[in-house]
């Protein structure tokens, strides 16, 4: 138990350290300059005045792309960099709250469930064992009939 404890604070140390990086990354990618807009001009020639503004087109709808793409995963990267965090607090608080033998808290109730279907399941287990060696200790004459049926009853 001891060890599935460490490795639960560990995979949630990871998730928060993820977590925090994901949100950095976010930063970075909100701080990015996408580059500037550029004015169209018009120029005594037809033909130079419909390659500049063919160009600045192009280069606006670029830096336009660039900002969107930006913007999109900078939230992305925020997003999942605050519900890994949460995620991972949330598992450390819940470890804590189903470990703590000593205040007895039984107010966590999904820790309660959890705990006793491992009960049920191994008592499932425990009980046809227990039943198996009863009926050992019967067959080899080591306990009476009367000893044998109380035990069966107990056991059932």
């Amino acid at each position: 138990m001891e060890n599935r404890r460490k490795a639960i604070i560990a995979v949630s140390v990871i998730g928060i350290l993820i977590g925090i990086f994901c949100i950095i990354v976010s930063g970075i990618v909100f701080s990015e300059n996408g580059g500037t807009y550029t004015k169209r001009f018009t120029y005594g020639g037809d033909a130079y005045t419909g390659i500049q503004n063919a160009a600045a087109n192009t280069s606006n709808n670029v830096a336009l792309l660039h900002n969107l793409v930006a913007l999109v995963s900078g939230y992305a990267f925020l997003i999942v960099g605050l519900i890994m965090i949460w995620k991972s607090i949330c598992k450390l608080v819940e470890s804590n709250a189903c470990s703590d033998k000593k205040t007895g808290n039984t107010s966590n109730y999904e820790c309660n469930q959890e705990s006793a279907t491992k009960t049920q399941s191994q008592a499932t287990v425990g009980s046809e064992e227990r039943i198996n060696m009863i009926e050992r200790l019967r067959s080899q004459g080591l306990i009476t009939e009367e000893e044998y049926q109380q035990a069966i009853s107990k056991e059932q």
